[in-house]
């Protein structure tokens, strides 16, 4: 085989995967759209936005767009592109996709688990609230069926936030100062 035909099948070879590529990626993103249609509410406190970014960033933290992606199907392959196609997307379409679609414990989406919970809209919930149900997204463990543990461990998750400077003296105090108002027991009976 010659040097030029040998270079022609590589490059027809290269595109031809390209183009398949870029097919299977424009596929996704039409599934993708179709799963996120749905989620176009805002489902954080207005007040919360950055402090929520923050709590993503922190180490242990899930990465909101792989947890969405996970969240939105199970084929490996296809979270991996929408993976790829969400982190194209603006911060607050991750956030609110993912507060729409993922799991709370027995609560799907932040409204539904703020209710569960709190008792309360989720546009009412503290930021120390806000916490919680987003630390029980990936951490099922997480103490908030009881109270006294759910008071601790929304103050440890706060004083990560002020380490990291990522909310002020002045919220941090008022945050570590609310008390947690969990509408029910929520612990399960034997």
């Amino acid at each position: 085989m010659s040097f030029f035909a040998r270079h022609t099948f590589c490059l027809l070879s290269t595109s031809v995967f390209v183009l398949f590529l870029v097919l299977v990626l424009l596929a996704c993103n039409t599934s993708l759209e179709k799963c996120l249609g749905s989620s176009a509410q805002v489902t954080y406190p207005e007040n919360q936005q950055g402090a929520i970014s923050a709590y993503f960033n922190l180490p242990g933290s899930p990465n909101p767009r792989y947890a969405l992606a996970g969240a939105l199907t199970s084929n490996p392959f296809k979270q991996f592109a929408f993976f790829l196609l969400l982190s194209l997307r603006p911060e607050p379409t991750i956030l609110t996709a993912y507060g729409q679609t993922h799991q709370f414990g027995p609560a799907t989406g932040l409204p539904a688990a703020a209710q569960h919970y709190f008792g309360l809209p989720v546009q009412h919930l503290s930021l120390g609230e806000t916490l919680l149900l987003l630390d029980l997204a990936h951490n099922p463990a997480s103490p908030i069926s009881d109270p006294a543990a759910a008071l601790v461990y929304r103050d440890s998750l706060l004083r990560k936030l002020y380490a990291r400077q990522d909310i002020t003296e002045s919220q941090f105090a008022r945050e570590q100062h609310k008390a947690l108002a969990l509408a029910a027991d929520h612990r399960p009976s034997n």
